[in-house]
């Protein structure tokens, strides 16, 4: 794994270097998000749910981030855990 993160692993380089170290941040955080559910795409709904994680949301609008996750969860689903190699 990169030393930088696992969004590095999953995203080149070149379009994350464009971005500044809070944008960076939130990818990063939202890709954790996507991962934990096994999923292998970002979506808005991990860019939503890093938003809040991060605090860009919260002084905005009052979120419960559980009742946010469990909704993700409820619309999107979680994907297939990979096979161990």
């Amino acid at each position: 794994m990169d030393e930088r993160g696992p969004v590095y692993e999953r995203y080149r380089p070149s379009m994350l270097a464009r971005l500044d170290d809070g944008a960076r941040r939130v990818i990063g955080v939202a890709d954790e998000e996507a991962l934990r559910r096994h999923h292998d795409w970002l979506g808005t709904e991990h860019l939503m749910l890093a938003f809040v994680l991060e605090g860009h949301l919260r002084e905005a609008m009052p979120l419960d981030l559980d009742a946010l996750r469990a909704d993700v969860m409820r619309i999107v689903g979680a994907g297939a855990p990979e096979a161990p190699p």
